[in-house]
This record gives C-alpha cells, structure tokens and sequence, in this order.
C-alpha cells in the first residue's frame, strides 16, 4: 500500500526501536533531538512505530499525538517534500551523558521528575523484578533478602504490574539503589539525576552479557556493579541470584553511595 504525504517525514524506524530500553534510550532522544524541526513544521510528520502503550503514552505526553504517522510492514510512505533519517542511536553516538541530560530535561519539563536537590540515605531501593524473561529463580529468597534489609524504604517494580509513565519517572528520580536481573527496566535509570549517585547492582548470566546498563548508570552520575550467574547460559534465560554475595554487594554499594553524596556536602 502506498500512503502519499503532504510534507516531510522525520524517521524514526530502526530495528528493535518500539521496544522498552530501545524506545528509551534511542528513540525518545533521537525524536526529542529533532524538536526544532517539527516543532516549527506543521508539515513535518514522524513515522514509528507506536503498538505498545508505553510509547502512545510518551507521545501524549510530549504532545506528539497527532504528528505520528504509525509504521506498518504493509505501507509505504511516500513524502512531498523528502525524508529526514535521525541518526540510529544517541546513547553511544552523541554520548551517554548527552542523552541522559535530554531525558532530564523531559522529566523536568513535563513535571513527572520528583528529585530533591540532594540524593539522602532514605532515597528508595528499588527490585527490578522480572517474571517473563531473565527471572530470578530464587526471587522469594532474593524479596526475603530485601525486605529483611531495607523494610518500607524498598520498592519492587514488577514487569506484571507497570507502573504509569508519571509513576515511573517520579520513582526512578528519586531512586538511591536499584537491583535486578538484566533487563530493559534498567534504562528508567535515564530519569535518575547526577545528585542521587545511583548505585545500580545488575545480575548478569554467562548467555546475556552486555555494557547496556553500565552506560546508562555511569551516564547519570552512578556506579554500577554486578553479580556474575555461570550456569545461565542461554539468551533471556532464568538467572539464579547468589543471595550471599548479593548482601555484600548491596552494603559496598550503599556504603559507597552515602560517601560520594558526603562529599557534596
């Protein structure tokens, strides 16, 4: 099918690029990049692809609602006047950091951010807990764990029951520790500003390793650390968490966290 447009279109379609960490970490800066063009084009429409709610709930937000021209494997779109082809990714191409501060400057913008000035001691520990891919095999020994350790400081963001893009925006601005088995909820760290020193604790299996969530926490000013499951070899497999080491782990990173927010005081 043939969809003939009045204007320009600003794509936005690569591979993987409505999925969560991807739309995150890609889309969203490249689309907010090219503010300047659309904005004061009424002529310029962005083509992506918008099937999951997250990303139609993004869009709202941003007041993009009514620009987007949905992709469709069935379609081609044909412009008047050209195509403008964002660059495939802002978080290692224009820097880590320099994504980071859009999202920043998103969250501060739209009013969802909910950071104090300073990062503090009683700042949320949040369980990233996955139940579809990558889960933690012992997750109640891991919830048993936290919950002995951090009481009603701790909140569990859990995949079966999403919070909403404000919520989301508001916990992670706030968040002091975040753990979990790898996954894209980690790229919320991107709502996390430099003041809260984030310390981000990621169980990697032996079949899924990559610097994804590295660059995201280091990019906003945190640290991160891991814990290493050998027996886990296949790609999105589940991934056992050793709880012992996962306590040490939890106290360096904690402890390191409240000295590198001592010395801005």
């Amino acid at each position: 099918m043939l969809l003939r447009v009045e204007g320009v279109v600003y794509n936005l379609v690569t591979n993987w690029s409505e999925l969560y960490f991807h739309f995150w970490a890609e889309t969203v800066p490249r689309l907010l990049l090219g503010e300047s063009l659309w904005r004061d084009n009424d002529k310029m429409w962005i083509y992506m692809y918008v099937g999951f709610g997250y990303v139609q709930h993004a869009l709202e937000v941003i007041g993009l609602g009514e620009r987007v021209l949905p992709f469709s494997h069935h379609q081609v779109v044909l412009p008047s006047d050209g195509v403008y082809f964002a660059r495939p990714s802002t978080v290692y191409y224009i820097t880590a950091e320099g994504a980071a501060a859009i999202y920043r400057a998103f969250a501060e913008e739209t009013g969802l951010s909910r950071a104090a000035a300073r990062g503090s001691r009683n700042d949320p520990i949040v369980y990233i807990r996955r139940t579809v891919t990558r889960p933690a095999v012992n997750d109640a020994e891991v919830l048993e764990l936290l919950q002995s350790k951090y009481g009603s400081q701790l909140v569990v963001f859990d995949d079966s029951e999403p919070l909403t893009l404000e919520d989301t925006i508001s916990l992670f601005s706030r968040a002091g520790m975040v753990f979990g088995t790898s996954g894209a909820g980690m790229v919320n760290l991107v709502f996390t500003p430099p003041s809260q020193k984030v310390a981000l604790v990621e169980n990697i299996a032996a079949g899924d390793m990559c610097l994804c969530h590295y660059h995201t926490a280091t990019a906003v000013g945190g640290r991160h650390y891991f814990l290493f499951d050998a027996t886990s070899t296949e790609k999105y497999a589940p991934q056992t968490v050793d709880v012992d080491e996962l306590g040490v782990l939890l106290d360096l990173a904690w402890s390191e966290r409240l000295e590198r927010l001592a010395t801005e005081l």
